[in-house]
């Protein structure tokens, strides 16, 4: 955050320059409508593989077990023959956003229990559900376990 008000000043002190801003300005308006045709040909012709590879991504992704224990409904099961048993997800998981479920994730990888509380209570979540999916994490298989098992 601190670099991106550093980079703002700095270019705004480039471009707004009492002696040199008015030129500068006006070179860069002109790069800008001489490469504009360019850089929006390329991007259009970028366009159909960017939604190929994107597919390709979602279609990945949807491969990985990991994801299928962790994302969606309102409970998620790991494969009985991955695990050994299966893992019903707490119910108040199921409101999550990707966004939110990510930063579980994260916490919990760096077993930071104080800041997993704050997250949770910023949730709405109570001390008892935020334990709940807290040992909910801890039984749940490890990626590696789940990739080496599927």
């Amino acid at each position: 955050m601190f670099w991106t008000g550093v980079a703002i000043g700095a270019t705004a002190m480039y471009f707004f320059d009492p002696q040199n801003g008015s030129r500068r300005r006006a070179v860069a308006r002109d790069t800008y409508e001489r490469l504009r045709p360019t850089v929006t040909a390329r991007v259009e012709a970028a366009e159909p593989t960017i939604r190929d590879l994107r597919q390709r991504v979602r279609e990945a992704a949807r491969k990985v077990p990991v994801l299928h224990v962790i994302k969606g409904g309102k409970q998620d099961e790991a494969p009985e023959h991955a695990t050994g048993a299966t893992h019903n997800r707490p119910s108040i998981m199921a409101g999550l956003s990707e966004t939110q479920l990510e930063e579980l994730t994260r916490q919990f990888g760096e077993h930071d229990r104080q800041a997993w509380n704050t997250l949770t209570a910023s949730y709405g979540w109570t001390t008892a559900q935020a334990d709940e999916v807290w040992r909910w994490f801890e039984q749940r298989p490890a990626a590696g376990q789940m990739a080496t098992a599927a």
